[in-house]
């Protein structure tokens, strides 16, 4: 079998991997090293009042931050997983990348339309 896009990425040390993905299209050389044209990432949105959360781009006149596009995935991140029959042995792999944002521009609101406290309850 030959190589594929997927064996660009060691998850055990991290080398090769990336965040944009790598496609199917094999180099003259026979490597795979050419990144997808679009990876998408979230933005916030104001119209009015309301903020949301979206997920692909930027959409001129309603995206108000991009948190850095693809950068706001963060750094590669070593997870920790438990061995296979490996009495309470672990092995660690390269899988996710993990970016945390500074502050969060849209509160959080319930599915009823309540704010950001997970219901629309009253209380008073």
């Amino acid at each position: 079998m030959g190589a594929s896009a997927a064996a660009t990425c060691n998850r055990t040390t991290g080398t090769g991997c990336t965040l944009i993905p790598i496609t199917d299209d094999q180099n003259a050389n026979g490597s795979y090293t050419t990144p997808a044209n679009f990876y998408p990432y979230f933005t916030a949105a104001a119209a009015g009042d309301s903020c949301q959360w979206m997920f692909g781009a930027n959409i001129p006149g309603l995206t108000t931050n991009d948190f850095g596009k693809n950068a706001q995935y963060g750094p590669l991140l070593k997870l920790v997983y438990p061995a296979s029959g490996g009495h309470g042995a672990t092995i660690s792999r390269y899988n996710d990348f993990r970016g945390i944002l500074a502050n969060v521009p849209c509160a959080g609101q319930s599915e009823n339309g309540g704010g950001g406290n997970g219901g629309g309850g009253g209380g008073n």
